[in-house]
């Protein structure tokens, strides 16, 4: 079983110097692939989804989590490189299905008023955020999830100005 506090965090170092910074990250990101790699994807453990208590969640939320910050460093530099598109929408249904719905319930974000039909153009299916008469919003998988995590300028990429509206507002952490 994969067990620990969820509200305990590890506290950096109080000293900000970068290469104390440092030894402090590489220590607690070994230690967490150390975890999730000797650790059976059905094994038991505390997690965001209300219905997946298994360590394969923590599995798939590190794998996004860590493409979307490679990309953010990428990005940094002036060279992303572009994410595989199913991975990147497996991504955007762990928004509709986690962190969105997560964020409603915890009262961080409002409802959606309408709800935004996102349809992938490079992966087959669709995913619907929020309730109601739906909005649609075509584009690829990777441009959909950037969207959603506030990496990407709606007024770029959202052509109707109603769903501009909507994927402007908080929908992410």
């Amino acid at each position: 079983m994969v067990e620990g506090n969820p509200n305990l965090r590890p506290e950096p170092p109080a000293d900000k110097d970068r290469s104390g910074l440092t030894a402090w990250y590489r220590r607690h990101a070994s230690h967490l692939v150390d975890v999730l790699t000797s650790t059976a994807t059905d094994a038991p453990a505390w997690t965001l989804d209300d219905r997946d208590h298994t360590a394969q969640f923590w599995m798939r939320r590190q794998v996004h989590e860590t493409v979307m910050h490679a990309w953010d460093a990428e990005n940094a530099l002036g060279q992303p490189r572009p994410m595989d598109p199913s991975l990147a929408w497996d991504g955007v249904l762990e928004v509709r299905d986690v962190i969105y719905p997560r964020q409603v319930r915890l009262g961080r974000v409002q409802p959606l008023p309408r709800a935004v039909r996102l349809i992938g153009t490079d992966v087959s299916g669709y995913a619907v955020l929020g309730d109601g008469e739906s909005i649609v919003l075509r584009d690829k998988a990777e441009t959909l999830l950037r969207l959603l995590w506030h990496r990407a300028d709606p007024r770029v990429h959202v052509s109707d100005p109603q769903a501009r509206g909507l994927m402007s507002g908080a929908l992410t952490p």
